[in-house]
């Protein structure tokens, strides 16, 4: 289970990032706070991040706005009640045969407003006696060190919430990581917090609350789990093929586009590395660097995008819908349908063993392609052909210029299949 304060879903790359994120982590419950979309446009990119179904505080304008997205085949969700500043719901995680309840926070900024979402937390805590967390962009500190740099705290602000804990008799949750999870300018403050109540703490001893990276956010995403799950798979090596994401042409395949996927991994190693080095000095060069990587990250991701097009073939999809998953699945299933599975040989066996299938396809093309001494090669026409002007003629012995060659390059599919050398028409 996960909190993140987004700042925006509607990117481009957006539902990709959050497919990453989920993967990363191995979260099963994300809640996505400050969206700043609602509607058709916020079920467009729910759906296309992967979860299948959700619960929504709808944006009001290009502000607020919480999301509680889940997989049905890993948990199911059971709605309670909800205002503007959070989502209060029942899990039931299917594996792990539990049951708790959850309540998800995006506090208003202006500390008045905040006295509604104090008031709703009391009265769900005197109401629950069973296993209770409570997760969150609170938008306020606890105590004055919750902030560093900047201007003080409001005092009055941070007593209101203190109080509110109190009442509620809510524990935090022990943090893994950089105290922080919110920076911006020099300036840090722990703004997302994780509490639970003693039933909660009882049942799940080991729980803790992690902060993650900020994903191109100023918040830290916030995982609540007893493990934090990392991906160990490992990038197989392919055939060279062009592909339309690549913009060098040095050494393309090795020194220069390499792996994707395994470029994207080494910059996030270098955003983690940043991240660790950060929290023990404040450095304007990390924050250029780290801004830098963000933005090459984003690159790649639209990259890989692209190459899932290429190699679907998909030509039907509009760039508007664009689904990578799809793009995968797609390229899948038409590479077994080009699988050969057996071939008849001469006699009308069918013949199933590889190497025995590669021999016959050879010996089929050499005689394909070879001489047959028995054909003649004089040819006896009985009918007579017209014969050609002098204009044709002219027009047929014409040199080539580059603007001809270029109209039938750009004529061709650009991603049809390559040629033997491996270049499809876009690179032309």
């Amino acid at each position: 289970m996960a909190t993140w304060n987004c700042r925006g879903a509607g990117g481009r790359l957006f539902s990709r990032m959050i497919k990453e994120i989920v993967i990363k982590y191995g979260i099963n419950v994300l809640c996505l706070v400050e969206t700043r979309i609602s509607g058709l446009r916020a079920d467009k990119m729910v759906r296309k991040s992967g979860f299948t179904n959700w619960i929504r505080v709808e944006a009001s304008g290009f502000a607020g706005g919480i999301w509680v997205l889940w997989k049905d085949n890993e948990v199911g969700i059971n709605y309670i009640c909800s205002n503007t500043q959070m989502i209060h719901c029942q899990i039931h995680d299917r594996p792990k045969k539990e049951k708790f309840y959850a309540t998800f926070v995006y506090g208003e900024t202006m500390a008045y407003r905040r006295i509604e979402l104090w008031e709703s937390l009391k009265v769900i805590s005197n109401a629950t006696t069973e296993p209770w967390v409570i997760v969150g962009d609170f938008n306020t500190f606890l105590t004055p060190s919750d902030k560093l740099g900047g201007a003080a705290p409001i005092l009055p602000a941070l007593q209101h919430f203190a109080s509110c804990i109190s009442e509620s008799q809510l524990v935090e949750l022990p943090v893994v990581g950089e105290k922080f999870t919110w920076e911006k300018q020099g300036v840090k403050e722990r703004l997302d917090w994780a509490f639970s109540n003693v039933e909660w703490a009882l049942k799940f001893p080991q729980s803790k609350a992690a902060h993650g990276m900020k994903f191109k956010s100023d918040h830290r995403i916030v995982l609540v789990s007893n493990h934090i799950n990392t991906p160990t798979d490992r990038p197989r090596e392919r055939s060279f093929r062009y592909q339309s994401a690549w913009e060098d042409a040095s050494n393309w395949n090795n020194s220069v586009v390499g792996s994707i996927p395994q470029k994207k991994r080494q910059i996030l190693r270098r955003l983690e590395g940043i991240d660790k080095a950060r929290q023990d000095k404040l450095s304007s060069g990390f924050y250029r660097l780290e801004k830098k990587l963000w933005k090459d990250y984003v690159k790649l991701a639209a990259q890989e995008e692209l190459l899932w097009f290429q190699k679907s073939r998909c030509n039907w999809l509009q760039w508007g819908d664009k689904n990578t998953r799809f793009f995968h699945a797609s390229t899948v299933i038409r590479r077994r349908q080009q699988h050969i599975e057996t071939l008849q040989n001469d006699d009308g066996r069918w013949v199933t063993d590889h190497s025995e299938m590669m021999h016959m396809a050879t010996l089929y093309y050499k005689k394909l392609y070879t001489k047959d001494d028995q054909v003649s090669e004089s040819l006896n026409w009985l009918a007579e052909f017209p014969s050609l002007s002098t204009q044709d003629i002219y027009f047929i012995h014409k040199e080539l210029n580059m603007v001809e060659i270029k109209n039938a390059a750009f004529m061709m599919g650009a991603f049809k299949a390559p040629g033997p050398d491996g270049l499809q028409p876009h690179f032309f």
